[in-house]
Order: structure tokens, then sequence, then C-alpha cells
């Protein structure tokens, strides 16, 4: 069922899309797993691959477009947002060394009067440092 819809929604727009958010908010820290992985029904069902299998079929879907790992809640500088940041950063770092994604998007509900710094700052140059692209 996950390949399939990645194949169908890609393969419509194959080659006029620039790029795709192919998995967004995969890390949850509050679901308590050591890899900081939501625990979200792709998850229980394929296990933690299921995340390289839909950027492996939306690669070979859309091989022109950008490939996408999108997340909230790394822009602040409370604790939760740190940590969150922390495998956020693992994820993509492994994903980035076997060739599966392109950009990181950084989801932010940013509010007038709140502090954004060191933490957002210090990931978007480790992002950037890596290759990626941050949107």
């Amino acid at each position: 069922m996950l390949t399939e819809h990645i194949t169908t929604v890609a393969g419509r727009y194959a080659g006029k899309i620039h790029s795709w958010d192919v998995v967004n908010e995969a890390v949850q820290i509050t679901d308590g797993r050591e890899d900081g992985l939501r625990d979200s029904p792709w998850l229980k069902l394929l296990g933690p691959e299921y995340i390289e299998i839909a950027f492996r079929t939306a690669r070979t879907t859309d091989a022109k477009a950008l490939l996408t790992y999108n997340d909230y809640g790394i822009e602040g500088e409370d604790e939760a947002s740190g940590k969150k940041r922390a495998a956020v950063l693992v994820l993509v770092q492994g994903l980035k060394a076997k060739g599966l994604v392109d950009a990181v998007g950084v989801q932010s509900h940013i509010s007038a009067g709140t502090a954004y710094g060191a933490g957002l700052r210090g990931f978007l140059k480790t992002v950037s440092g890596m290759g990626y692209r941050y949107s």
C-alpha cells in the first residue's frame, strides 16, 4: 500500500514537481523509542525500514525531483526541541549516507516574541555541512 501510493502520486507528476516531501514528521521523542521515531502505523507495520522504502520508491518513481525529509518542533531552545533536533540529525545522516534524501525541511511554527537561536542555527549549519538543502 505504501509503495503503491507513492508510485501512483509521484508517477502522475513525475518530471513536473520540483521536490517531494516523502516522509514527514517521523520523529516523536515522547513516544519513548530509543531511535526517537514516532510510533506510527507505518512503523508498526513495516518497522523503521518504512522510511527507506518510501524514499527508495520515490527516487525510482521520480528521479528528477528533490526528495525531502520534513519535521517540526526543532526550532525552539528548550530541551525537547534539542532532543528532537538530535534524533532528526541521526535520521537524516543515515539517509544521506545511503543517497536517499536531498533536502531537509524545517516546518516551523514561529511566533512573535519567541526566541530562536543557537539550537536552530546549529542544526541548520550541520545540515548544510552535510550537503543537504533545507527549506
